[in-house]
């Protein structure tokens, strides 16, 4: 299946879930799991900006929200905020440990810690094992 048609099929079965999840007392802010609709769009940008610039495929792409700070940034944007967004893209990377200290392999996952009133990363990481979504996060529209 070319890229294109996996994009459809994924942002069609996102728009899926999105409608199915959006019910809610009228009048009540949007909600998606822990994030609020400012921190969901937030992680929606955040998430395609990062797929666009360092993914080949994504096969997941969620996120969940908790209070926090993180000031030991490898971004230089530490998150300052109170909230932290911990975005998870799951596919094919452009990255690749092997060769590098530690490394062991293609990238699997991308995770990205970030601050929803900056609206910038403070942390990202890459995992080369094999993962799974968080069941309780909520699901990204990426493509």
């Amino acid at each position: 299946m070319k890229r294109s048609a996996r994009l459809l099929a994924l942002a069609s079965a996102l728009a899926l879930l999105a409608a199915c999840g959006s019910g809610g007392a009228s009048g009540s802010p949007t909600r998606h799991g822990s994030l609020s609709a400012h921190e969901f769009a937030v992680a929606t940008r955040i998430a395609r900006s990062e797929a666009d610039r360092e993914a080949k495929t994504i096969t997941s792409a969620t996120a969940t929200a908790a209070e926090g700070t993180l000031r030991d940034s490898n971004t230089g944007h530490p998150c300052t905020s109170g909230r932290l967004l911990q975005i998870k893209l799951l596919g094919t990377f452009n990255t690749d440990t092997a060769g590098v200290p530690g490394g062991s392999g293609p990238v699997t996952e991308l995770d990205i810690t970030a601050d929803p009133d900056s609206g910038r990363a403070c942390l990202i990481s890459v995992r080369t094992d094999t993962i799974l979504p968080d069941a309780d996060a909520a699901v990204l529209p990426v493509s």
